[in-house]
């Protein structure tokens, strides 16, 4: 028996998703989340990030090139302080 202490945190963060399926997808977005949580993961608040129309890129999964550093910086500090 090892006397270290398991500090390893389980996280889950959902993608930024297009705002028009995350406007169409709370009952599924709950179901799943519960589901994460039920098996022991912390699943990030403030997540999925929406992605506005004008914000998308060529597919409903991309995010323009102006405004990928600010995504990305969004998903930096949602997932910084939930480790906190």
């Amino acid at each position: 028996m090892s006397d270290e202490i398991d500090v390893r945190r389980d996280i889950f963060m959902y993608g930024p998703v297009m705002q028009k399926i995350i406007e169409h997808s709370q009952p599924m977005l709950q179901r799943l989340t519960s589901q994460i949580e039920r098996a022991g993961i912390k699943v990030i608040g403030q997540s999925p990030i929406e992605i506005p129309d004008q914000d998308l890129g060529n597919t409903i999964n991309h995010i323009q090139p102006y405004v990928k550093q600010e995504y990305t910086r969004k998903i930096h500090d949602l997932v910084a302080a939930s480790l906190r």
